[in-house]
């Protein structure tokens, strides 16, 4: 006899339950928090190669680790590698800042003829890491999302 089939709205509640630190949603999209992008969830194997995926692994463990307080007779790393700094700098800023962020360096590279191929250099992204503290995001996500805004904008 076949099981029964689990409604979309069950199996968000089910992650949501689950997992209330990582999605937020309501009964027909699920949003991972830490990715800041939808989810499948059309079956539960989609959330769990989701949840399985580098990406939100990472930011996971970023939160973790930003989430543990230190104790006064735990040595302090000055070592600290400056992407971990980036990753958490980025989190602390809500949705529009980290967006403007993003808006204000498409402008940047852009109204400097600099190409946003140069986002990808390891050298560009060990200077904002080192010196800016934050993130840089993919040429790609500029060229899709950012730069259409920009030009509009102009």
């Amino acid at each position: 006899m076949p099981r029964p089939k689990i409604s979309s709205s069950s199996r968000i509640a089910k992650c949501l339950k689950r997992y209330p630190k990582e999605f937020s949603g309501d009964k027909q999209v699920l949003y991972c928090l830490l990715c800041e992008t939808n989810v499948a969830h059309e079956r539960t194997c989609d959330i769990a190669r989701h949840r399985a995926s580098k990406q939100h692994a990472t930011r996971l463990s970023d939160m973790r680790q930003a989430a543990h307080q230190r104790l006064l007779t735990e040595p302090v790393s000055v070592t600290a590698s400056s992407s971990e700094t980036s990753i958490a700098g980025i989190q602390k800023m809500n949705r529009q800042e980290r967006e403007q962020f993003w808006m204000d360096t498409c402008s940047f590279f852009v109204e400097n003829d600099i190409a946003l191929s140069k986002l990808n250099s390891a050298v560009t992204k060990r200077y904002f890491d080192k010196y800016v503290k934050l993130h840089l995001p993919d040429e790609s996500t500029l060229r899709k999302v950012r730069k259409v805004e920009f030009y509009v904008e102009m």
